[in-house]
């Protein structure tokens, strides 16, 4: 598909596609170079290369060069980038590296997006933050008018919710098995390897151990859940 774009499209776009192509089949180091070259190609558009930034730092941090992803995420901010998924992919990060405190204070005042006030309540849950019975309330009554409605696009965000801050392991598990069916990104392979663990069922798990293998891909961040797994198979 990224090699049959139109030429309307333009070259930065084919080589921002081609490397989240190749980021997620195994040639991490190869998609990070490419988008090196975006950041300092002058027909970038300032959104376009703040996006290639926010993704060279989510490749970064794949690869296991944390500072260097942390580092991309503060210069892409420094520019004047303030998208909620820049921001959110930044949390993350953080919250990855046991930073709650630092994962709090780059969201205070974002908004009230589902994803931000998720990584809100994740990290004040951490710390014991009193504001974390707020941010429940807000989120137990969103995921309720969602289900109710019939709409499930933030099934990603509640099973890390009924994982993280309720403490609901099997509850998130057939969460993020529905979430499994809809969307494959790394982030949904390791919430569901995470949540099978946690529940104590690995099997859940098998289909997303056979997608990584069938795909190539490379993540540091999956390999603690992977050995978790494999060593529950032994």
């Amino acid at each position: 598909d990224c090699q049959s774009l139109p030429a309307r499209a333009g070259q930065v776009v084919s080589q921002i596609c081609q490397a989240r192509v190749e980021s997620l089949t195994g040639a991490g180091d190869l998609a990070y170079q490419r988008l090196q070259g975006i950041a300092v190609d002058t027909t970038a558009s300032a959104p376009m290369a703040n996006f290639a930034r926010t993704m060279q730092a989510e490749i970064a941090a794949s690869l296991g060069r944390i500072e260097e992803a942390g580092q991309l995420y503060r210069d892409t901010l420094a520019s004047g980038a303030a998208e909620v998924s820049l921001l959110v992919s930044y949390a993350d990060l953080l919250l990855d590296e046991n930073r709650p405190a630092d994962a709090l204070k780059l969201l205070d005042g974002k908004g009230q997006a589902d994803i931000v006030i998720l990584r809100q309540a994740i990290a004040a849950n951490r710390l014991g933050d009193p504001r974390l019975a707020g941010w429940e309330v807000v989120l137990d009554e969103r995921f309720a008018a969602s289900k109710a409605g019939g709409i499930r696009v933030h099934l990603r965000e509640e099973a890390r919710y009924q994982l993280e801050v309720k403490g609901n392991p099997s509850t998130a598990l057939d969460l993020a098995r529905q979430n499994w069916r809809v969307q494959k990104e790394p982030a949904d392979a390791m919430l569901l390897l995470e949540t099978s663990l946690a529940a104590a069922d690995k099997s859940a798990a098998n289909e997303a151990v056979a997608f990584i293998e069938r795909t190539g891909l490379k993540d540091q961040r999956l390999e603690k859940f992977l050995a978790q797994y494999e060593g529950q198979a032994k």
